[in-house]
């Protein structure tokens, strides 16, 4: 009895105890401290100036050594001690970059050391400047990556995830080295490099090495090699908007007309086009679409009631997101594609956009990039809304009769993307 009083006395002791630490935890001055780290820690990543954040991340360093309410900040000691390299990448300050990786000594406590050196060979590289230093960063990062693929490889429990993580980085030091060999006029250096990432680059599918590949194979290859390399990655779901203009190039070439390429490319990509209307076909919506009226760039009006009759697809971007610039190549091809199709509509509207002359920051992008986008202004954000779309790019397709059949968020890959609005059109078509 006196054995079983003692449990229940230390049970109570242990209970008491732990209470005790979760009443401490939660007192003002807990959460006095967990927002002052807080506060730093978003000023480090919010300030632009290098002293300045060469500072602060100093501060949190000898905070996390000294004071114990930033314990919990222990495992990111070294991403913040090296996160200052990312303020000179930023000002383009190279020498001090190069400096201040000196100063750093090992850096081993995060992974993102290894990306940022990798930044600064790739800016390197772009600007033709210190190749030598870059090419010597490179040729280290691609084997730390090709270490942790495959150490990947090795380790029973690493998900599939995982494993695509670790091939899509060593593609993407591999095309580094692939980029660097081209500016020192290694083309065929280039070239194996390049196709050394492409085979890590099939889960991935990142448009940027895939047509950077292209480049190089539209450069060395016969055109009949060329041909079969870009049909190719069609039918293994690599395309890009850039593979398709290549392809088309070569077809007019040959047939000295476009005439019948639109039936060939479906032909290349049929598979791919037939599993999403399957995979959607199931997913279809049946809402009403929301009606609005926007002014375009010309200053005309546009409604959505005026397109009934029409499938309308409603791309929502702004200049400030890279995934809906990203996917913009890939909403060209498609334009391009319906372009003569008096049925189908794309309306790209412009919304959440920063600064004070939003229409002229559209405009000039739009420009820029010589997109042929019929774009609407959002300026107030009501439309975005009342599609309830939660972050951009966000994508709406709605059928002729003024219905909202699908609605579609982010991007992935440019030949994803035109087989989804592909299949998406061709079920609206339907109702």
């Amino acid at each position: 009895m006196i054995k079983k009083l003692s449990f229940v006395v230390l049970g109570l002791c242990l209970a008491i105890a732990v209470f005790a630490q979760e009443q401490k935890e939660n007192t003002p001055i807990a959460d006095k401290a967990k927002v002052e780290r807080e506060e730093l820690i978003n000023r480090l990543y919010a300030e632009k100036d290098v002293d300045k954040v060469k500072s602060i991340a100093l501060e949190i360093v000898k905070r996390i050594d000294t004071d114990p309410t930033w314990s919990s900040e222990k495992n990111r000691r070294d991403m913040f001690r090296m996160h200052p390299l990312y303020a000179y990448l930023d000002a383009e300050d190279f020498d001090g970059f190069k400096k201040f990786l000196n100063e750093l000594g090992e850096v081993t406590g995060t992974e993102r050391i290894h990306f940022a050196t990798a930044g600064y060979a790739r800016r390197a590289v772009a600007k033709g400047i210190d190749l030598d230093f870059a090419g010597q960063i490179m040729e280290k990062e691609r084997n730390w990556a090709r270490e942790k693929m495959e150490d990947a490889k090795r380790v029973a429990d690493s998900t599939a995830s995982i494993l695509a993580g670790r091939e899509y980085g060593y593609a993407l030091f591999t095309t580094d080295q692939a980029r660097l060999a081209y500016k020192l006029g290694e083309k065929q250096r280039a070239l194996e490099l390049s196709t050394e990432a492409m085979r890590y680059n099939v889960k991935r599918k990142d448009a940027d090495l895939t047509d950077f590949y292209v480049k190089l194979a539209t450069e060395l290859y016969p055109s009949d090699m060329l041909k079969k390399e870009l049909e190719q990655l069609i039918e293994s779901r690599m395309s890009t908007a850039n593979v398709v203009d290549r392809l088309k190039a070569i077809f007019e070439e040959e047939n000295k007309s476009n005439q019948g390429f639109d039936q060939y490319l479906a032909s290349l990509n049929k598979s791919q086009v037939a599993e999403k209307i399957e995979e959607l076909r199931t997913k279809m919506l049946d809402e009403d679409a929301p009606v609005f009226s926007l002014k375009d760039l010309d200053g005309n009006t546009v409604t959505l009631d005026g397109l009934k009759g029409k499938v309308v697809i409603l791309d929502f971007w702004a200049t400030w997101c890279g995934p809906c610039k990203a996917s913009f190549p890939a909403m060209q091809s498609m334009v391009n594609k319906y372009k003569d199709d008096q049925n189908v509509h794309f309306l790209f509207i412009d919304t959440y956009e920063r600064g004070d002359n939003k229409e002229k920051n559209a405009s000039d992008y739009i420009k820029s990039k010589n997109f042929t986008f019929q774009v609407l202004m959002d300026n107030t954000d009501e439309v975005v809304k009342s599609y309830g779309a939660k972050s951009i790019p966000a994508k709406f397709v709605i059928d002729k009769n003024g219905r909202l059949r699908f609605r579609a968020a982010g991007f992935s890959s440019d030949s994803d993307l035109m087989a989804e609005i592909e299949a998406m059109i061709h079920l609206a078509e339907q109702e």
